[in-house]
C-alpha cells in the first residue's frame, strides 16, 4: 500500500485507488488512514463469499499492493466530514461501475473545496501521463456549487 497522508486531522475523507483498474472508493474515517485501509482488507476477507460487497469482492482479488490511499478531504468536525463524503461520491461519480466502488451515497450534502479537487486532479493527471489506465478521466467536469 502507497500512502498520501495527513495524520495529524481526527476526522478524514480519502479515496483508495485501484492501481491496477484506475477505479476508486471514495470514504471517511475518524482513525489513521492506515488503520481504516487494513479494516477495509480485514473486513473483507472476514465475510463469506456470497456476502461479499462489490467492493470487497475487489479487495480479495488483487493485493494489498495494488492500491494507493490518500486524503482528499479535511474535515473540521463529523457533520462536515459526513457532508463532504456524500459530495466526493457524487461529483466524482464513485456509484458508477466503471469508475469506482461505492455502492452507498456516504453522508449528507456538502460542498467539495477547489484546492481538494485540484490536487486529486494533478495526481491522476499524472497518473495518465505515467500511461495509467484510471478511468477517473472521464469525467469532464465536477459542480462545486
Amino acid at each position: 500500500m502507497k500512502k498520501e497522508q495527513n495524520e495529524t486531522n481526527k476526522y478524514k475523507v480519502y479515496m483508495i485507488i485501484n492501481e491496477v483498474t484506475g477505479k476508486f472508493y471514495i470514504g471517511k474515517t475518524v482513525n489513521t488512514l492506515t488503520r481504516r485501509f487494513n479494516d477495509h482488507f480485514s473486513e473483507a476477507f472476514k465475510t463469506k463469499p456470497e456476502e461479499r460487497t462489490y467492493w470487497q469482492n475487489t479487495l480479495v482479488k488483487y493485493e494489498k499492493d495494488n492500491f494507493d490511499i490518500l486524503q482528499i478531504g479535511y474535515p473540521k468536525d463529523s457533520e462536515t466530514m459526513n457532508k463532504m463524503e456524500i459530495e466526493f461520491i457524487k461529483n466524482l461519480r464513485a456509484q458508477d461501475r466503471s469508475i469506482g466502488y461505492n455502492t452507498a451515497f456516504g453522508g449528507e450534502g456538502g460542498a467539495m473545496p477547489k484546492d481538494v479537487l485540484n490536487i486529486v486532479a494533478d495526481k491522476l493527471r499524472s497518473r495518465k501521463k505515467e500511461g495509467g489506465t484510471s478511468k477517473f478521466f472521464g469525467v469532464s467536469s465536477v459542480n462545486l456549487n
